[in-house]
């Protein structure tokens, strides 16, 4: 999956599904989440867009 936040993007694996989230929230693990913000500051990120792609 690639995801892009504030210019920047990273591809990620999907590993498991997050039956709490909602179906247009994603939950990234935090290595992936503070590519684009400090998870101890910022609790959650809006305006992400993201896209599946293929390996």
């Amino acid at each position: 999956m690639l995801i892009t936040y504030g210019g920047k993007s990273i591809q990620v694996p999907i590993r498991d599904l997050c039956p709490g989230c909602a179906a247009n929230r994603l939950d990234l693990s935090r290595p992936a989440f503070a590519q684009f913000a400090n998870p101890d500051a910022v609790p959650r990120l809006t305006a992400v867009s993201w896209q599946f792609t293929s390996v």
